[in-house]
């Protein structure tokens, strides 16, 4: 799958009201898009749904792959700006290459998990055939999307929204000190508000990236775990030792 067919999946899915706790019209979706091509699809009472697709030819024994996200999406919106999550559909435009929505969240999904799932392994040998070790690390990438993508979905964004709310509290404990009680709350406010949209923003930039240039993604995040992760060394064996 390229990132252009992605992309126009993607903004289907903008026109489908999807916050949390009111994701009927996303099921609807999911199970009329595997009703089309002719795929088998469960949904459970909560509403989960699982779409399986057959192994391709030769590849019957091969272990299934599971790619999983989620249906519902991040509701925030500007001030004064009247869009309804559980009604409208999401306004974008498309700037410098960039899709954005302008007072609301764009609703894009999972940064580089997505970009994992939805790389083409083809597309990724090829561009990085002269990356060296980095190769290795991208075809892993693309061949265990449905590791990384769980990992990177679910692991690394608990992990950095713990850390953006204990970032939160002490730079906010550090600028407010030494203020009184109505000011020190009213920086507070401010403060917590410049962080949220600086993390909210930045994520919706690496998720926009990451539809549109997935697998240049993740040639270039291979490139920075090639550099950091130690490489293994193999002792060399002599076949035919000296007695």
């Amino acid at each position: 799958m390229d990132s252009q067919s992605v992309l126009e999946i993607f903004k289907e899915i903008t026109r489908i009201p999807r916050e949390s706790g009111h994701e009927e019209k996303m099921t609807a979706f999911l199970q009329k898009f595997a009703a089309d091509r002719g795929l088998d699809c469960r949904t459970d009472a909560t509403g989960n749904v699982v779409i399986t697709r057959e192994a391709a030819p030769g590849k019957e024994n091969v272990p299934a792959i599971v790619l999983q996200s989620h249906q519902d999406m991040v509701c925030e919106k500007n001030s004064g700006c009247d869009h309804d999550f559980a009604r409208d559909p999401i306004s974008y435009v498309i700037e410098d290459g960039w899709m954005i929505a302008k007072d609301t969240t764009l609703g894009a999904d999972d940064g580089i998990g997505i970009a994992a799932a939805t790389a083409d392994e083809t597309e990724v040998k090829r561009l990085s055939k002269h990356c060296g070790r980095s190769e290795k690390i991208a075809i892993y990438i693309v061949e265990n999307a449905d590791i990384v993508s769980n990992v990177c979905n679910d692991v690394i964004g608990d992990i950095f929204g713990i850390l953006s709310g204990a970032c939160t509290v002490v730079i906010t404990a550090s600028v407010t000190k030494g203020l009184d009680t109505v000011t020190g709350k009213l920086v507070a406010v401010a403060v917590s508000a410049i962080i949220s949209a600086i993390i909210v923003g930045g994520k919706a930039a690496l998720k926009n990236l990451s539809i549109t240039k997935s697998t240049e993604l993740v040639i270039m995040f291979s490139k920075v775990l090639a550099e950091l992760l130690p490489e293994k060394r193999k002792k060399k064996r002599n076949e035919n030792p000296r007695k």
